[in-house]
């Protein structure tokens, strides 16, 4: 074991056959074990996990929303799941996500999908605006014709 800090309580590092432990004494003898590095590549952590980056690296994006077969949900069917479940389809809920936490990667491949299909709402709402103001317009002038 090599300890990081000699003082009284210190910090030092445990290579086993499996993972390596980061460990912590405080200054009452308590011994915490706040970072493991496993074997299998996953790591432990107690407490918050800073950074200036973090790359999550997974596949597939959300690009799939915008090819011709989409089936993008009908809003009205959204409605529907939110009035009944108070959360988005394909999103868990809020305490399911407290209970089995979140896993990052997945999670932000479900909300860019949920904001690609919110640009595919956004332009057919923009598409049906620009066909109703030049039906207004038409209907305007055909009135002042007639006037």
């Amino acid at each position: 074991m090599t300890r990081i800090n000699t003082s009284r309580g210190g910090s030092y590092i445990r290579l086993l056959e499996n993972e390596i432990n980061f460990n912590v004494v405080s200054s009452s003898g308590v011994k915490q074990t706040p970072f493991i590095l496993h074997s299998n590549g996953n790591a432990s952590l107690q407490g918050k996990f800073e950074a200036k980056e973090v790359k999550v690296t997974t596949t597939p994006t959300a690009d799939f929303v915008f090819e011709e077969d989409y089936n993008l949900p009908k809003l009205e069917d959204v409605e529907k799941h939110i009035k009944e479940n108070k959360h988005l389809p394909e999103i868990a809920s809020a305490k399911e996500m407290e209970k089995e936490g979140v896993n990052v990667g997945e999670f932000q491949i479900k909300l860019l999908q949920k904001i690609e299909e919110l640009t595919l709402y956004s332009i057919e709402q923009n598409k049906n605006l620009k066909e109703q103001a030049e039906r207004i317009k038409k209907l305007e002038e055909q009135l002042s014709i007639k006037k």
